[in-house]
């Protein structure tokens, strides 16, 4: 966590100009190098938006910066997850009309605890992390460059959908996921079961806990409702049951991670990553 990387981050000059305020990255700075509270922290990000003309354009540039970091920064996702959190229960600031710009454009929402815009934006910029992108372009993904930031993306992505930062649908991505990486053949498995690691040690209480209670979503579609929707070949075919988080097919994922991990043909990096998604799972 380098000088270098903050001052990066800063605006820069000329009309043009893009990135955050000088005072939002130093504040970031000393919080993540725990030389602030948390509430000071909040304090001293929110006021220069608050108090200026136009909030909807540097809350954009602020939301930016945290998001770099958390993924960029290493463990950083831990601590500006609840900065994020402590930011929602700010008081929200009366809106005039003509300060309703950019991020603040919708009318239903307020300048602190909905966070505009901040969920909308971590998903323009993962979209091809949500897509699963080294499925099509995977000599891309060969270089080992490309691959780093995905698990720490999966851990601020778990982090951000525990604390109900990205919405209910966020929820269901985690399950999703191991769907999509144990149910399916077509599986990349040195890039994904780096995520399904992240998501486990992050988030597993909840995942786990969707199962147990037989959580629905179309995200967990299985091969029979997958093949109803699309053209092609059928996608989690190993998967026979029904399409509902459950307690067997919690059970199939710790089986096929268990595969996983006595397979000798694989990477000693998948291997070990496996057993500790085995060693998580195992706690419930």
């Amino acid at each position: 966590m380098t000088d270098a990387w903050f001052e990066n981050v800063i605006e820069s000059d000329g009309i043009d100009g893009e990135g955050c305020r000088r005072s939002e990255a130093m504040t970031l700075k000393l919080y993540l190098r725990d030389e602030i509270s948390i509430d000071q922290a909040s304090q001293q990000l929110a006021l220069p938006t608050e108090t200026c003309a136009l909030p909807g354009d540097p809350l954009i540039y602020l939301w930016g910066v945290l998001q770099d970091a958390m993924v960029e920064l290493p463990h950083s996702a831990q601590k500006i997850t609840p900065l994020l959190l402590q930011l929602q229960k700010r008081p929200d600031v009366r809106l005039r009309e003509e300060q309703r710009t950019d991020a603040l454009s919708d009318k239903q929402w307020t300048l602190w605890n909905d966070l505009p815009g901040f969920a909308n934006m971590w998903y323009d910029m993962h979209w091809w992390y949500y897509g699963s992108q080294w499925r099509v372009d995977k000599l891309r993904f060969e270089n080992q460059d490309a691959v780093v930031n995905i698990p720490r993306i999966a851990v601020a992505d778990a982090l951000l959908s525990v604390s109900g930062i990205l919405g209910e649908r966020a929820k269901a991505e985690g399950l999703a996921r191991l769907a999509h990486t144990l149910e399916d053949e077509d599986a990349v498995l040195r890039v994904e079961i780096l995520i399904l690691r992240e998501w486990l040690l992050n988030a597993g209480d909840m995942l786990f806990g969707m199962c147990r209670d037989g959580f629905q979503h179309d995200l967990l579609d299985n091969s029979v409702e997958l093949e109803k929707k699309s053209v092609g070949k059928p996608r989690r075919e190993l998967w026979k049951e029904d399409s509902d988080a459950s307690l067997p097919r919690w059970q199939f994922w710790k089986q096929r991670l268990g595969n996983i991990e006595q397979d000798m043909e694989l990477e000693d990096d998948v291997r070990v990553a496996a057993r500790v998604c085995l060693e998580v799972m195992g706690q419930y």
